[in-house]
């Protein structure tokens, strides 16, 4: 394996437990059984480091579980829009799938070095999960309103699985922590929510 290699594999699980501020260069080196120089020289700093892991903890996670859940183009949207968020919450709740729980410090304490890698790696299936909606909403609803459609589905995404992962949430009520009932209260819900959109807008839902 090669010294960038290494210093990959090693940066992604300290950077899912301690977060970028508490992560140290020297940490990472160590773990890799790399010189404190080969950070600089294979991803220009620390900065450089960290956005490049995010980005690959993220495309792991995708190969262990592609977005599209199975599920054909030509399926109908509510099911692929179901077999998406499914997916998703896969993704999130799965103890490798280490992106997340950097992005959980990222959330908690910015540093805003990780807005170039979300735009082009996380932007494209927000985009996908968009045109979704859009079919199920159908012409009626703004871009604008299907946008805060996926934004709604997204943080009910994010509040469940904080929850099953034992991340603190404000408040903690008594809710399923298996996969399928989340994902079926979220997509029921979820579908009201945007046929009640669809009908405020003057459309009419598929």
């Amino acid at each position: 394996m090669s010294t960038k290699e290494r210093l990959l594999v090693a940066a992604i699980p300290i950077l899912a437990e301690k977060g970028y501020h508490q992560t140290t260069i020297a940490a990472i080196c160590g773990e890799a059984e790399a010189n404190i120089a080969a950070v600089n020289y294979h991803f220009g700093s620390k900065e450089g480091l960290y956005a490049e892991a995010w980005r690959r903890a993220l495309r792991s996670s995708l190969e262990r579980h592609p977005p599209d859940g199975g599920v054909s183009a030509d399926a109908p949207p509510e099911e692929r829009l179901r077999a998406r968020l499914t997916a998703a919450l896969r993704r999130a709740i799965d103890p490798e799938s280490m992106e997340f729980a950097i992005m959980m410090h990222e959330m908690a304490n910015s540093t805003g070095l990780l807005q170039d890698a979300l735009k082009e790696d996380v932007g494209p299936l927000l985009g996908s999960m968009c045109a979704v909606v859009r079919e199920i909403a159908g012409p009626a609803p703004t871009d604008m309103q299907i946008n805060m459609c996926v934004e709604s589905l997204m943080a009910q995404l994010i509040h469940n699985t904080r929850r099953v992962r034992n991340n603190p949430v404000p408040v903690k009520l008594e809710a399923p922590t298996d996969v399928e009932s989340i994902a079926e209260h979220i997509v029921t819900f979820t579908l009201a929510g945007i046929r009640a959109i669809a009908a405020t807008a003057g459309g009419t839902s598929k």
